[in-house]
């Protein structure tokens, strides 16, 4: 009998295919429009289960945008809110 894959596993898997999706989704960095090193950026954090999935809180940013995002949280936030809107901003904030 096949082992059962553990919690840890199955969230990595999960990770993996949402980040594929993402990447897929936008095509291309949704700050810069290049199609270079793309990754799969969070805009609430991974942490934040209820939204982790959620494709509303992802986006393919390039490697320099997701590193320039991450360490400038308020032009993430900004960005956030005007790709969304500040309603369903709110709405996914509160989920978060």
């Amino acid at each position: 009998m096949p082992k059962k894959a553990s919690r840890k596993t199955l969230k990595n898997k999960a990770d993996k295919t949402f980040s594929l999706y993402v990447r897929a989704r936008d095509r291309i960095c949704q700050v810069c429009a290049t199609n270079e090193s793309l990754q799969c950026a969070h805009g609430f954090s991974r942490r934040y289960h209820s939204t982790r999935w959620d494709e509303r809180n992802a986006w393919a940013l390039c490697a320099g945008c997701h590193m320039t995002m991450t360490h400038n949280p308020i032009a993430w936030e900004n960005w956030m809110q005007a790709r969304l809107g500040v309603i369903e901003y709110a709405e996914l904030r509160g989920k978060a």
